[in-house]
């Protein structure tokens, strides 16, 4: 199951001050599988604490794809248009998609060449975000230092780490939220 990339390509996100994004040099038709999430196989365990890491995707406890060190697998550009940030005009245009433990990225609906794309997080995945944000502002309004959870393993189930314990919690994507 190959995805052709050749059209797409990485620039400044259409979101402000997420960075990078994923974009398109020709229509893709809804249902297309655009690229796969691609990078280390690896195990939760292996990078549940490394917090720096804003490219994991968690499939099983034992099956983690952790592109962090691969900045060429392109798919961990895509971006979430529903996230905390959010501008008129622009939705999500495509979603994660589990083909036997490999990780792909699927239009749902036409998206036109020039455009950026967009995949759906999930909204356990913000609702994390927004609760590890209220926690970190509590904490610092009681003056408690905090390590900050910046890992965003992208999946449907895996544990977020909330920063006012350092426990684990799982949230249904299971995603640890950046700030």
């Amino acid at each position: 199951m190959d995805t052709d990339i050749n059209h797409l390509y990485v620039d400044n996100s259409s979101i402000p001050s997420v960075g990078n994004g994923l974009f398109t040099a020709k229509n893709i038709e809804k249902g297309q599988l655009i690229i796969e999430y691609t990078g280390e196989i690896t195990t939760w365990e292996m990078v549940k604490h490394d917090t720096a890491n804003l490219y994991i995707y968690y499939v099983n406890e034992e099956h983690v794809i952790n592109a962090k060190n691969f900045p060429d697998a392109i798919g961990r550009y895509a971006n979430d248009a529903h996230g905390l940030t959010r501008i008129d005009g622009l939705h999500n245009n495509s979603r994660f998609v589990n083909i036997d433990g490999r990780i792909f990225i699927k239009a749902t609906k036409l998206i036109r060449s020039g455009s950026e794309i967009f995949v759906d997080y999930g909204k356990d995945y913000w609702n994390t975000v927004k609760r590890n944000k209220e926690l970190l502002t509590k904490n610092n309004q009681e003056g408690i230092s905090t390590n900050l959870p910046f890992t965003l393993p992208l999946s449907r189930s895996s544990c977020a780490l909330l920063i006012s314990s350092n426990e684990n919690f799982c949230d249904t994507y299971g995603r640890i939220a950046p700030f």
